[in-house]
């Protein structure tokens, strides 16, 4: 929520349009205040970032109840115990996973040492950005959806294929609602949709088989994608 909270600064006549967003839920806010490293902070504050997340999110519509975590170096075992405490029981995470026997899957859940447990979609080898240089150009798409396909559908577990379209190095798709119909059309068998998060993680848990299960620390991925071990130097 800090992106936001530095835009109705700058821009405060644009907070009214931000809101209307947000309540129509098109623009998915939070649950974090900042995508912070989730090893180094301490645990008091990892609640505080997500408290205030959820304060600025209700004042601007409402909260994204998704523990989205795309790009921090390893997580702590007490997340899915974090999420629950805020009342979110899914996640979104990338590294610090991946390439070990087991974890191919696309869905897991997650058990804290408590026992409170988190459904996780885990991102691609190319994470959060997969799909953001796909084209809304009939001809090219059709040339690279299929290599992008060959990636995703062998890891979903459930009917539901989730393309991130998007990054935080990459100004936003210029045309997602065209490169929507021209997907349609590559996929005739299928329902190609422009979805929140939510959306997709509650059908995914309604048609996701039975879901391999993961414990304790996320922060070894090599041979996934890469990892910086080194920023776990104060977790203990």
């Amino acid at each position: 929520t800090v992106h936001l909270e530095d835009y109705v600064t700058v821009r405060p006549a644009m907070e009214p349009r931000v809101c209307a967003l947000v309540e129509a839920r098109r623009l998915q806010v939070g649950p974090w205040y900042v995508l912070a490293d989730e090893l180094i902070p301490s645990g008091e504050s990892l609640v505080r970032n997500l408290l205030v997340g959820r304060a600025q999110a209700e004042r601007y519509g409402g909260r994204l109840d998704v523990l989205y975590s795309p790009d921090a170096f390893g997580h702590p075992a007490v997340w899915p115990a974090l999420a629950a405490e805020f009342g979110i029981a899914w996640g979104v995470l990338w590294r610090g996973l991946g390439g070990e026997t087991g974890q191919e899957s696309d869905l897991m859940r997650w058990r804290a040492p408590d026992g409170r447990e988190v459904l996780l979609h885990h991102l691609p080898p190319d994470g959060y950005e997969v799909g953001a240089a796909l084209p809304a150009d009939r001809v090219r798409l059709a040339v690279q959806w299929p290599k992008l396909k060959a990636k995703l559908e062998p890891r979903a577990h459930s009917p539901h294929v989730a393309v991130f379209v998007g990054a935080d190095h990459h100004a936003a798709h210029p045309a997602i609602g065209r490169l929507r119909d021209l997907l349609a059309e590559l996929e005739p068998g299928a329902e190609v949709r422009v979805s929140r998060l939510d959306e997709y993680l509650a059908a995914a848990e309604a048609g996701a088989r039975e879901v391999p299960w993961l414990e304790g620390e996320l922060r070894w991925s090599y041979g996934y994608t890469w990892t910086l071990q080194g920023v776990h130097a104060t977790r203990a």
